[in-house]
Protein backbone atom coordinates (compact mmCIF):
# COMPACT_ATOMS: atom_id res chain seq x y z
CA UNK A 1 0.00 0.00 0.00
CA UNK A 2 2.80 2.44 0.90
CA UNK A 3 4.57 1.72 -2.39
CA UNK A 4 1.34 2.40 -4.30
CA UNK A 5 0.89 5.72 -2.43
CA UNK A 6 4.46 6.77 -3.24
CA UNK A 7 3.95 5.89 -6.92
CA UNK A 8 0.72 7.90 -7.06
CA UNK A 9 2.46 10.85 -5.37
CA UNK A 10 5.17 10.76 -8.02
CA UNK A 11 2.72 10.46 -10.91
CA UNK A 12 0.40 13.22 -9.66
CA UNK A 13 3.07 15.65 -8.43
CA UNK A 14 3.08 18.94 -10.36
CA UNK A 15 6.01 19.31 -12.73
CA UNK A 16 7.35 21.67 -15.37
CA UNK A 17 10.26 22.01 -17.78
CA UNK A 18 12.83 24.66 -16.84
CA UNK A 19 15.58 26.10 -19.02
CA UNK A 20 18.79 25.60 -17.11
CA UNK A 21 21.50 23.13 -16.14
CA UNK A 22 21.26 21.04 -12.98
CA UNK A 23 24.42 19.95 -11.15
CA UNK A 24 25.34 18.33 -7.86
CA UNK A 25 28.26 20.29 -6.40
CA UNK A 26 29.75 19.09 -3.08
CA UNK A 27 26.43 17.33 -2.44
CA UNK A 28 24.37 20.50 -3.06
CA UNK A 29 21.82 20.59 -5.88
CA UNK A 30 22.59 23.70 -7.93
CA UNK A 31 20.32 24.84 -10.75
CA UNK A 32 22.37 27.02 -13.10
CA UNK A 33 20.05 29.52 -14.76
CA UNK A 34 20.48 32.39 -17.18
CA UNK A 35 19.72 33.55 -20.68
CA UNK A 36 20.81 31.59 -23.71
CA UNK A 37 24.54 31.79 -24.48
CA UNK A 38 25.52 33.14 -21.03
CA UNK A 39 27.74 30.11 -20.28
CA UNK A 40 25.61 27.63 -18.32
CA UNK A 41 26.89 24.55 -20.16
CA UNK A 42 30.51 25.74 -20.04
CA UNK A 43 30.20 26.28 -16.28
CA UNK A 44 28.73 22.77 -15.97
CA UNK A 45 31.56 21.26 -18.05
CA UNK A 46 34.13 22.95 -15.81
CA UNK A 47 32.31 21.54 -12.77
CA UNK A 48 32.32 18.06 -14.33
CA UNK A 49 36.08 18.34 -14.89
CA UNK A 50 36.38 19.18 -11.18
CA UNK A 51 34.56 15.97 -10.17
CA UNK A 52 30.96 17.15 -9.73
CA UNK A 53 27.89 15.52 -11.30
CA UNK A 54 25.44 16.43 -14.05
CA UNK A 55 21.72 15.84 -13.63
CA UNK A 56 20.54 17.60 -16.80
CA UNK A 57 21.57 20.26 -19.31
CA UNK A 58 19.62 22.84 -21.28
CA UNK A 59 16.14 21.78 -20.08
CA UNK A 60 15.43 19.97 -16.81
CA UNK A 61 12.12 18.68 -15.48
CA UNK A 62 11.28 20.09 -12.06
CA UNK A 63 8.82 18.20 -9.85
CA UNK A 64 7.33 19.67 -6.70
CA UNK A 65 7.31 16.99 -4.00
CA UNK A 66 6.17 19.25 -1.14
CA UNK A 67 6.00 22.92 -0.13
CA UNK A 68 9.77 22.84 0.41
CA UNK A 69 11.09 20.18 -1.98
CA UNK A 70 11.69 20.59 -5.70
CA UNK A 71 13.37 17.72 -7.56
CA UNK A 72 15.19 18.04 -10.89
CA UNK A 73 15.94 15.42 -13.52
CA UNK A 74 17.23 15.50 -17.06
CA UNK A 75 14.70 15.42 -19.90
CA UNK A 76 14.74 12.88 -22.72
CA UNK A 77 16.20 12.80 -25.30
CA UNK A 78 18.91 15.15 -23.98
CA UNK A 79 19.18 13.41 -20.58
CA UNK A 80 22.93 13.02 -19.73
CA UNK A 81 24.12 14.80 -22.84
CA UNK A 82 25.27 18.39 -23.22
CA UNK A 83 25.26 20.81 -26.10
CA UNK A 84 28.46 22.84 -26.30
CA UNK A 85 28.41 25.58 -28.92
CA UNK A 86 31.11 25.05 -31.49
CA UNK A 87 31.56 21.39 -30.48
CA UNK A 88 28.05 19.96 -30.61
CA UNK A 89 26.38 17.26 -28.51
CA UNK A 90 28.56 15.30 -26.10
CA UNK A 91 27.52 12.20 -24.13
CA UNK A 92 28.75 12.75 -20.57
CA UNK A 93 28.45 9.08 -19.52
CA UNK A 94 30.65 7.93 -22.41
CA UNK A 95 32.99 10.89 -22.15
CA UNK A 96 33.51 10.97 -18.37
CA UNK A 97 32.00 7.79 -16.92
CA UNK A 98 28.85 6.85 -15.06
CA UNK A 99 30.02 8.54 -11.84
CA UNK A 100 29.79 11.94 -13.58
CA UNK A 101 25.98 11.81 -13.78
CA UNK A 102 23.03 11.46 -11.45
CA UNK A 103 19.37 10.83 -12.32
CA UNK A 104 17.59 13.08 -9.83
CA UNK A 105 18.62 15.80 -7.36
CA UNK A 106 16.87 18.13 -4.94
CA UNK A 107 17.13 21.79 -6.07
CA UNK A 108 18.77 23.58 -3.14
CA UNK A 109 20.30 26.67 -4.76
CA UNK A 110 19.79 28.66 -7.95
CA UNK A 111 23.04 29.98 -9.44
CA UNK A 112 21.84 32.73 -11.78
CA UNK A 113 24.33 33.73 -14.46
CA UNK A 114 23.89 37.04 -16.25
CA UNK A 115 26.12 39.11 -18.49
CA UNK A 116 27.98 41.78 -16.54
CA UNK A 117 26.14 45.12 -16.51
CA UNK A 118 28.37 47.99 -15.36
CA UNK A 119 25.30 50.08 -14.46
CA UNK A 120 23.91 47.44 -12.10
CA UNK A 121 24.81 47.03 -8.42
CA UNK A 122 25.65 43.45 -7.46
CA UNK A 123 25.69 41.88 -4.00
CA UNK A 124 29.04 42.38 -2.31
CA UNK A 125 28.55 41.39 1.32
CA UNK A 126 26.07 38.52 1.34
CA UNK A 127 24.11 39.74 4.36
CA UNK A 128 20.75 39.39 2.65
CA UNK A 129 19.79 35.95 1.33
CA UNK A 130 17.72 36.21 -1.86
CA UNK A 131 15.15 33.68 -3.02
CA UNK A 132 13.47 32.72 -6.26
CA UNK A 133 10.11 30.97 -6.19
CA UNK A 134 9.47 28.09 -8.57
CA UNK A 135 6.16 26.22 -8.39
CA UNK A 136 5.52 27.66 -4.93
CA UNK A 137 8.89 26.53 -3.53
CA UNK A 138 11.29 29.26 -2.35
CA UNK A 139 14.87 28.44 -3.38
CA UNK A 140 17.96 30.46 -2.30
CA UNK A 141 19.18 32.46 -5.30
CA UNK A 142 22.63 33.86 -6.03
CA UNK A 143 23.02 36.27 -8.96
CA UNK A 144 26.46 36.02 -10.55
CA UNK A 145 27.65 38.52 -13.17
CA UNK A 146 29.60 36.90 -15.99
CA UNK A 147 32.55 38.74 -17.50
CA UNK A 148 35.49 37.55 -19.61
CA UNK A 149 38.02 35.70 -17.46
CA UNK A 150 35.61 35.01 -14.58
CA UNK A 151 35.68 31.35 -13.55
CA UNK A 152 32.02 30.58 -12.90
CA UNK A 153 32.75 26.96 -11.90
CA UNK A 154 34.88 28.07 -8.95
CA UNK A 155 32.17 30.58 -8.00
CA UNK A 156 29.57 27.77 -8.13
CA UNK A 157 31.77 25.66 -5.82
CA UNK A 158 32.10 28.57 -3.38
CA UNK A 159 28.31 29.08 -3.48
CA UNK A 160 27.77 25.38 -2.69
CA UNK A 161 30.18 25.47 0.26
CA UNK A 162 28.75 28.77 1.49
CA UNK A 163 25.22 27.30 1.23
CA UNK A 164 26.28 24.37 3.42
CA UNK A 165 27.81 26.75 5.99
CA UNK A 166 24.64 28.91 6.03
CA UNK A 167 22.53 25.82 6.70
CA UNK A 168 24.73 25.18 9.73
CA UNK A 169 24.20 28.72 11.00
CA UNK A 170 27.44 30.36 9.83
CA UNK A 171 27.19 33.49 7.67
CA UNK A 172 30.57 35.09 6.97
CA UNK A 173 29.09 38.56 6.33
CA UNK A 174 27.25 38.49 9.68
CA UNK A 175 30.45 37.47 11.47
CA UNK A 176 32.36 40.32 9.80
CA UNK A 177 29.56 42.75 10.72
CA UNK A 178 29.76 41.61 14.38
CA UNK A 179 33.56 41.92 14.43
CA UNK A 180 33.47 45.44 12.94
CA UNK A 181 30.72 46.50 15.39
CA UNK A 182 32.69 45.06 18.32
CA UNK A 183 35.85 46.83 17.15
CA UNK A 184 34.04 50.18 16.87
CA UNK A 185 32.46 49.72 20.32
CA UNK A 186 35.89 48.85 21.80
CA UNK A 187 37.46 51.94 20.22
CA UNK A 188 34.68 54.18 21.57
CA UNK A 189 35.06 52.71 25.09
CA UNK A 190 38.84 53.18 24.99
CA UNK A 191 38.45 56.81 23.87
CA UNK A 192 35.91 57.48 26.65
CA UNK A 193 38.26 55.99 29.27
CA UNK A 194 41.10 58.31 28.28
Amino acid sequence: VQLAEELLDKLLAPSMDYRGTMMEVFGVGILISGKSNVGKSECAMDLLQRGHRLIGDDVVTLTRRSDRILLARGTPPIYHRMELRGIGIVDIVRLMGISAVKDVQKVELIFGLEKWDSKKTYERLGLEEKFQEIMGVKIPYVEVPVAPGRNTAILAEVCAMNYRLRRRGFVAAEELDREVSDSIARTIREEEEE
